[in-house]
């Protein structure tokens, strides 16, 4: 073989990219939220209690679990280290996409294919993480190779051993993940329609070790589908969301997908002459749609579990029906085809900034943050588990701060204000990544703390410092504070002097009264409405000397006829004994559309007929940001 032919240096050059492409960034990217829950289910002492603990409350199969319970008792939970082999079967997936796509059609398409394969946003995304993507690409590879090999080689001479890599890729798939156990079975039915007579048996035994290999794993299955489902964490999928994924896969370039659209229709008018390229044209396309159509109808008719990366393990066969395509003229030009192709993918890449944003929520950069905090300032940590948060605050020197975990509903919004209450320190920290971050705990903070010295958004997750000191203070995002100015006199003798928190006067509601006066504007009138979020704070003082049972604070946006979004707190949620002033608080984000005549209202609910006492009643808008969009 002449390794210095053009054709092989032109494929080394494109295997450096990739690794160069893959390798770049990783030291620096952050652990994502699911690979941090890896490594955290994978941290105990035994392999079966790992499975009970770390792999029945999961929605996927053990192998890849297995793989990374064993690598960290090996080499230990470095991040870099623990990507490294997902990594390279990302970069090895490049080599064999290259390798199908030459024994189906030629060298030139194999290198397109590889082409477009290391240049997708999506593809590099998901083959720098230490999850089941880059694995399951790379094995259902190789059960694709094997099988091409095993069926369509001309020469009898050693398809046993194709056989075996046909059933080893299929294997693995099947224990990677359920939709790469989709996709190889497609696979392997496939296969039916092209076996040879004297090889149906085999090729029938193969399919059933195949499937008898899951056997083990069907405890697995079944406890974890006693949750409900496999899925169902998830939105349902969007109308649009295949073109939202074809967006994703050529780095959300409209001119990638012209050139490729292009492609198409000049490879229909100028058809090339590939042996058999109908049959690849159909097989590759089937089997990419075969896949979306599954995920996408189990996600409408049962559980939401199509995702982007659903279909990833098919989708470098989605690229090879697009090197089908290729223009007779081009062949002239393979070299220049080559390049062009590159820069294109290499450009819209870079252009999408894919290097310079993150693509899931981060645990490094506000651990960091955490790190350069005052010493004294305590800090809320939101994150769904804390030893993902730890992962990283634990390996920073001096790093003493009180962590107040998880302050996520009223419960802990109360204990929360307490906290902050007894606080002797000037600054107060809140970090937040792929969880539940409501706006309440800004607010609990701002109390004390009014003034915004610092905050860092990332994708999914955002950092903020607040202080004491107007020093260096940030724009806090107010955009009106109507506070009691607006605040409708409905019924003026509810008024009482007798008890209030603030002279003169508070509001009493008696068990006459199945509202208090309410707050209302019309949403139209509110400033802000450009902004990309906007949210209202609802705050008050109460007073009772019997816990309310059923009396609730309101904030509610109606339209002309109903509600649009209602939700409230109840007393119980920050009160407890008789006799003394409780702070309560309510926020509530606007709705992504809403009626032109819609109406913003804030009140109590007295539906209970309770008495109760309201004073400092007070209304606050401010805007916020889009945490999906850094």
């Amino acid at each position: 073989m002449k390794w210095f032919s053009l054709r092989n240096i032109s494929l080394i050059l494109l295997l450096v990219i990739t690794v160069v492409l893959h390798f770049i960034n990783l030291k620096s990217l952050s652990l994502s939220n699911d690979e941090l829950s890896a490594i955290t289910r994978a941290k105990f002492d035994t392999f079966f209690e790992m499975i009970d603990k770390g792999v029945m409350i999961d929605y996927h199969p053990a192998g890849i679990q297995i793989f990374i319970f064993y690598w960290i008792k090996i080499f230990g939970d470095d991040d870099f280290l623990l990507r490294l082999p997902f990594v390279f079967c990302g970069i090895a997936s490049a080599f064999l996409l290259y390798e199908i796509c030459r024994k189906w059609f030629d060298d030139f398409a194999g290198q397109l294919s590889v082409v477009f394969f290391i240049t997708s946003s999506l593809i590099l995304q998901y083959t720098q993480i230490a999850r089941m993507y880059s694995t399951g690409i790379f094995f259902g590879l190789i059960a694709v190779y094997g099988w091409t090999m095993y069926l369509f080689s001309e020469n009898d001479f050693g398809k046993k051993k194709f056989w075996w890599i046909w059933l080893i890729g299929s294997i693995l798939a099947i224990h990677n993940h359920y939709f790469s156990f989709a996709f190889v079975g497609i696979v392997g039915l496939s296969g039916l329609l092209f076996v040879k007579k004297e090889d149906q048996k085999r090729y029938l035994f193969g399919g059933l070790i195949a499937l008898v290999s899951f056997i083990p794993e069907l405890p697995i299955f079944f406890e974890q589908m006693k949750t409900g489902d496999i899925g169902g964490w998830l939105g349902p999928p969007e109308k649009t969301f295949l073109l939202d994924f074809f967006m994703e896969v050529f780095n959300h370039s409209y001119f990638f997908l012209t050139i490729i659209s292009l492609w198409l229709l000049l490879g229909v008018l100028f058809p090339n002459d590939y042996k058999n390229v109908t049959r690849w044209r159909i097989l590759s396309a089937s089997w990419f749609f075969l896949v979306f159509l599954l995920a996408y109808l189990y996600s409408v008719c049962g559980h939401p579990v199509i995702q982007y990366s659903t279909l990833l393990f098919g989708l470098p066969f989605l690229f090879i029906f697009i090197v089908s395509f290729t223009p007779s003229f081009l062949f002239r030009y393979r070299i220049q085809t080559l390049l062009f192709l590159l820069s294109i993918g290499l450009g819209t890449l870079t252009m999408s900034g894919y290097y310079s944003k993150n693509h899931f929520g981060v645990f490094k950069e506000i651990s960091d943050d955490v790190k350069n905090f005052p010493n004294s300032a305590p800090v809320v940590v939101n994150v769904i588990n804390p030893a993902y948060f730890d992962y990283y605050y634990s390996k920073h020197i001096g790093g003493n701060h009180t962590i107040i975990y998880k302050v996520e509903g009223p419960g802990e919004y109360a204990q929360l204000m307490h906290t902050i209450d007894t606080c002797s320190s000037k600054e107060f920290g809140y970090v937040w990544s792929n969880a539940w971050h409501p706006y309440e705990v800004n607010e609990i903070i701002r109390k004390k703390y009014p003034f915004l010295i610092l905050k860092k958004e990332y994708f999914n997750a955002t950092s903020y410092l607040y202080s004491k000191d107007s020093a260096h203070a940030l724009n806090d995002a107010l955009l009106v504070n109507f506070s009691q100015m607006n605040f409708e006199k409905e019924n003026p003798n509810s008024f009482s002097i007798e008890k209030y928190f603030s002279k003169p006067t508070s509001e009493f509601v008696n068990s006459k009264r199945d509202y208090s006066n309410a707050f209302k504007i019309a949403v139209s009138q509110i400033p802000g409405e450009n902004v990309e979020r906007r949210y209202a704070v609802v705050t008050a003082k109460v007073y009772f000397d019997k816990l309310p049972e059923k009396a609730a604070m309101v904030l509610a946006f109606d339209d002309s006829t109903v509600s649009v979004q209602y939700q409230n707190v109840i007393f119980s949620d920050f009160c407890s004994s008789p006799g003394k002033w409780y702070d309560m608080l309510l926020c509530g984000e606007f709705p992504t559309t809403y009626h032109p005549n819609a109406i913003l209202k804030a009140y109590f609910s007295n539906l209970g007929g309770e008495e109760f006492y309201i004073d400092d009643f007070n209304i606050v808008i401010r805007s916020s940001n889009d945490p999906y969009k850094k």
